[in-house]
């Protein structure tokens, strides 16, 4: 199949499942599977929740589990879920499959007797390990991420599993996260990382130290804010600064394990007013030097150094 064939078929799953959310009749979406606890004909108490799982390769996740408190259902084999919940069951839905991170999203049941979670891309483990109260390392930066885990962090033995989200196709770089990333106001961001962490839901006691692949070349002693995903609220919040590395490699330390992801602006909202081919111009950034932060306003993620972007006739040439 190919890349064009399958952006075509996500963006279908897409639409087919925000379809399947507006409608308004009482049986089951046409085509889906019932949730082993909906049943073809949900109670008007309940509300459903449709979606599709996909893999990083774009095809369906057959037989991923999908579960919103005590509610749980699982993929057809083309993917897709439809699960009957009761208007109070929670907000955090989640997503697991052998051989993959966990995903997350944040819906709201009281809100409407239909919700559509979209499609669900899930990413692939980078790096997973057991590791117990002397604490130990988890994976190594040749897979992509390295966890350290000081002594302490947990009080029994607890499976740390990483996985490292490509967000370089903007096409559905938003289908891997829980909710799209923040967006300055005069620039367009463009995201550096994804990643996932997850210990069994376990917290740690105390910070672990993360080191993942950046390609994003950033000088050494760069610093990058990251944001956390926190499904109470379905938002994305301030939670660490990366350092770019000697070795290019981007590190940080987390104390709440979840979805983390970071970027940076790359271009202008604007850029009608690119310079000539041999020219390049930096264009002002919304960004605050010393002052790595959530905006109030926006909610954009702010990095801790002016870092420009640099355009050449309007193509993104750097950050």
């Amino acid at each position: 199949m190919s890349r064009t064939h399958r952006r075509l078929t996500l963006l279908l799953g897409l639409l087919a499942t925000t379809a399947m959310a507006g409608c308004s009749c009482g049986e089951g979406p046409q085509g889906t599977t019932p949730a082993k606890d909906a049943g073809a004909n949900p109670d008007p108490a309940t509300v459903s929740i449709v979606g599709v799982v996909v893999g990083p390769d774009e095809k369906p996740v057959a037989g991923a589990k999908v579960a919103l408190g005590l509610h749980e259902a699982e993929t057809d084999g083309v993917g897709r879920f439809f699960l009957g919940v009761a208007a109070d069951a929670g907000r955090a839905l989640r997503i697991t499959a052998e051989g993959f991170a966990k995903a997350e999203r944040a819906v709201d049941p009281s809100s409407s007797a239909w919700l559509s979670a979209g499609t669900v891309v899930l990413a692939k483990l980078s790096a997973s390990g057991e590791v117990d109260g002397a604490g130990g390392t988890v994976g190594d930066v040749a897979s992509g991420v390295k966890v350290e885990v000081p002594a302490g962090a947990f009080s029994r033995k607890v499976r740390i599993e990483a996985a490292l989200v490509a967000l370089d196709d903007p096409l559905v770089a938003d289908a891997k996260l829980p909710a799209p990333l923040p967006q300055p106001a005069n620039a367009i961001a463009a995201p550096i990382f994804g990643l996932v962490l997850e210990a069994e839901g376990e917290q740690p006691a105390q910070p672990l130290a993360v080191a993942i692949v950046s390609s994003a070349g950033l000088p050494a002693g760069t610093q990058v804010p990251v944001g956390r995903f926190d499904l109470e609220t379905g938002e994305w919040v301030d939670a660490a600064v990366a350092t770019a590395q000697a070795d290019g490699s981007l590190a940080f330390a987390v104390d709440h394990l979840s979805t983390f992801a970071a970027s940076l602006p790359s271009l202008p909202k604007d850029p009608t007013e690119a310079p000539d081919l041999d020219a390049l111009s930096r264009v002002p950034s919304p960004f605050l030097p010393g002052e790595p932060r959530v905006d109030p306003r926006s909610g954009a993620l702010q990095i801790g150094v002016e870092l420009p972007a640099l355009v050449r006739r309007g193509a993104r040439i750097g950050l």
